[in-house]
């Protein structure tokens, strides 16, 4: 059973909801999506502060993971040792050549990969939402590339898409990642369309001018679906 099964899952094909706002401080899970380097973790974390809420980055706890000894085992025994390092810590770079790319080889490895690395990411995502719940939080954002490719929404109220142009995405990419444009494309296309997230989404986030604007729409947007309020060590 998917560990994220264990709570009430949220109908993709649907994007009705029961009219009128939520109740107040109503705890909520809500999460990103958007193309690669639309810039979630950037618009989340400015509206995280004000509402002094945990953000979640799906990302992160994937590069955990890849320290933990039985995920390292699992992966040499599938790809081999030429993944690892002299001291025997996965090489992502590496890892990275072996499963991204659009022919058969690398589309199966990447399965491969998710089918041994994602059960330990769906596990901490929910043990930090389970946290959060209980210290009292409002909610949290959930930050995920492969948010609805692996089913991970399911444990969301509401999905919000990050709409950025694909230019400024790739030229974002490029210098914080050090991705070229083919990387760029390769990754974007092992990844659901943009079209199609978008189409997913419960509400668009309008990333085109500056994180403050866009910010500024996420939190807004909250604040009406479920009654959450801004921090008064950071009001907005």
């Amino acid at each position: 059973m998917n560990p994220l099964d264990s709570t009430k899952p949220r109908d993709e094909e649907s994007h009705s909801h029961s009219a009128g706002t939520a109740e107040p401080e109503h705890f909520a899970v809500v999460g990103l999506v958007g193309g690669i380097g639309s810039g979630k973790s950037a618009v989340s974390g400015w509206a995280g502060e004000r509402l002094q809420i945990h953000a979640i980055d799906a990302d992160k706890i994937g590069h955990q993971v890849l320290t933990e000894p039985e995920v390292i085992q699992q992966l040499t025994r599938r790809f081999g040792e030429q993944i690892l390092d002299a001291d025997g810590k996965i090489l992502r770079p590496e890892l990275g050549r072996l499963v991204w790319g659009d022919d058969p080889e690398h589309q199966q490895a990447r399965k491969d990969l998710e089918a041994i690395s994602h059960p330990a990411i769906r596990q901490e995502i929910q043990r930090r939402i389970a946290r959060a719940k209980q210290s009292g939080d409002c909610g949290v954002f959930l930050d995920a590339a492969v948010m609805l490719e692996s089913g991970w929404s399911r444990v969301c109220d509401r999905i919000v898409f990050v709409d950025t142009p694909a230019e400024i995405r790739q030229q974002r990419v490029e210098q914080t990642r050090g991705w070229s444009a083919e990387q760029w494309r390769a990754r974007e296309e092992s990844q659901w369309s943009t079209e199609k997230k978008r189409d997913r989404a419960d509400f668009v986030v309008d990333n085109s001018g500056s994180v403050d604007q866009a910010g500024q729409q996420l939190l807004s947007y909250c604040k009406s679906e479920f009654g959450w309020q801004t921090s008064a060590k950071n009001p907005s």
